[in-house]
């Protein structure tokens, strides 16, 4: 990751990213919200997230996305962030289905 994050800047995100998410008309918010709440910080060279909730650089920003369970329908849902003075802030999110079939 070229954005070098602390600890402090995962719990930012983290604040930001539940409150944008609260704050939502997203189907599965409280489910969202409650990932991020319990979510362990991982915070080293090969692996940055929040529980299941992945994060790497993308140019100016960061994209948290969730990293959803294995199955034959995969949600990703994800925030796009940047830091403005010492706070990061939510400026867009996206989702995405992926559907698989395990039978070949």
């Amino acid at each position: 990751m070229s954005t070098t994050l602390g600890r402090d800047d995962l719990e930012n995100i983290r604040s930001a990213a539940i409150h944008y998410i609260a704050s939502s008309t997203n189907d599965f918010r409280d489910a969202f919200v409650a990932e991020l709440e319990r979510g362990a910080l991982f915070l080293d060279e090969d692996h940055t997230a929040i529980g299941s909730w992945a994060i790497r650089s993308e140019g100016d920003q960061i994209v948290l996305v969730r990293q959803p369970p294995l199955s034959s329908e995969m949600l990703y849902y994800g925030l796009y962030l940047r830091k403005t003075k010492q706070q990061w802030r939510v400026v867009g999110d996206f989702n995405e289905r992926e559907q698989l079939d395990f039978r070949k």
